[in-house]
């Protein structure tokens, strides 16, 4: 009877233990629900929070592309332009002769100021330093009013150097003390520029100091110039006159693209302008600023787009039409060139390394290169085989 009273109790305690120990896991239980609970409200409140940031990425991204999509984000109106173009100068240049007999027109030129190593510099056409009646022994700088009505004095300058290949004088204020207050000129890259892109003329022609006009690239082919013989120029329909030789051709951002040269007369009533590309005016500058001797280059052969040959001149005509490289139109007989291997009808697809798909691009690579040092072309003959040539550069002139 003792043995089984203690069995009874021993099961009681233990179903007593069994008890508690369930009421314990189930208050454990209760507590990591409540835990998990937390956690998941937690959790729900991490993925509100990264959904809302996410939403307001997305609304920053479409505003973001909204803005950058507006096609006048950062185009600038003619008026704007000029409003803002103190960077336009005038110039009065003249031989002792011609002022002595009282035959100077003010202002006769244009040109205008850039910014290098904390220096400024006013950019000019080399013939108008190089005038017809001899050079220019007396320059006069004038400066554009600012917007607010602020006028510098009128400032004498002097010739640093030109660069006889591509029409472009470099002119220094004699005045040491010289500061220009205002943006200078910012010369953007013009080989990014096509027909049809609108530009705007800045000058002082005769009779109209500090003016604008509005047109368009007409195209950046070679022509044929008496003042430059650089031939890859462009030819654009802002109406230029006498005197706005060496004024700036701005894009409409208002960066410069180029310098008006010259003008191209059709007939009496009908001519275009002529200017220097801006990636060629930037080379001559920094060669003349650093007082470095100017040798440009050239090759003796002719270059043309490829894709211009093959769609109006049977000759040159392919299946299918070559889309890239610039065609070898002719090589000089006896020429460095020739001997080299160059050929009549060759495409060249490099050019120092660089693939080529413009033949004015290629012309100018070639150009600003030192004369008499060597240039490597990968060309593919018309039987098919390619072939990398080094050609020794001859000088331009």
């Amino acid at each position: 009877m003792k043995i089984m009273h203690c069995a009874v109790s021993i099961l009681a305690i233990t179903l007593i233990m069994v008890i508690a120990m369930c009421l314990n896991i189930s208050n454990k239980v209760a507590d990591l629900r409540e835990k998990m609970n937390g956690k998941i409200s937690e959790i729900d409140e991490i993925k509100n929070q990264q959904e809302n940031a996410e939403l307001k990425f997305r609304k920053q991204k479409e505003d973001f592309l909204r803005a950058c999509a507006k096609p006048d984000k950062n185009i600038k109106s003619a008026a704007q332009i000029f409003e803002e173009s103190q960077f336009a100068v005038a110039i009065t240049k003249a031989t002792l002769i011609e002022e002595a007999l009282n035959e100077v027109a003010s202002p006769n030129a244009s040109g205008f100021i850039i910014k290098f190593e904390n220096e400024f510099y006013v950019i000019t056409a080399k013939h108008v330093y190089l005038g017809i009646n001899g050079k220019a022994e007396k320059i006069l700088v004038h400066f554009k009013p600012s917007a607010n009505g602020e006028i510098l004095n009128s400032e004498p300058a002097e010739i640093l150097d030109v660069c006889p290949d591509h029409d472009v004088g470099v002119l220094k204020i004699k005045n040491k003390k010289f500061t220009f207050p205002w943006e200078p000129g910012v010369l953007a890259n013009s080989q990014y520029m096509r027909p049809g892109d609108k530009i705007f003329a800045l000058g002082s022609p005769l009779m109209s100091i500090f003016s604008i006009t509005e047109g368009c690239i007409i195209n950046n082919n070679p022509i044929g110039t008496n003042i430059t013989r650089f031939n890859r120029l462009i030819e654009h329909s802002a109406v230029s006159n006498y005197g706005n030789s060496g004024g700036p051709i701005v894009d409409d951002f208002g960066k410069i693209v180029g310098m008006c040269s010259m003008i191209r007369v059709a007939n009496a009533l009908n001519h275009t302008s002529l200017a220097v590309p801006s990636n060629i005016i930037a080379h001559d500058i920094l060669k003349i600023i650093k007082r470095q001797k100017i040798n440009h280059s050239k090759i003796d052969a002719n270059l043309k787009n490829s894709w211009e040959l093959n769609e109006f001149t049977e000759e040159w005509r392919t299946d299918p039409p070559q889309q890239k490289g610039v065609i070898v139109t002719s090589v000089t007989f006896g020429s460095d060139a020739a001997s080299s291997g160059l050929k009549r009808g060759d495409l060249i697809l490099e050019c120092a390394g660089l693939y080529v798909h413009d033949a004015s691009a290629t012309e100018e690579m070639i150009m600003l290169k030192d004369a008499n040092s060597t240039i490597e072309l990968l060309v593919r003959h018309e039987n098919g085989s390619e072939e990398k040539i080094n050609l020794q550069l001859l000088p331009l002139h």
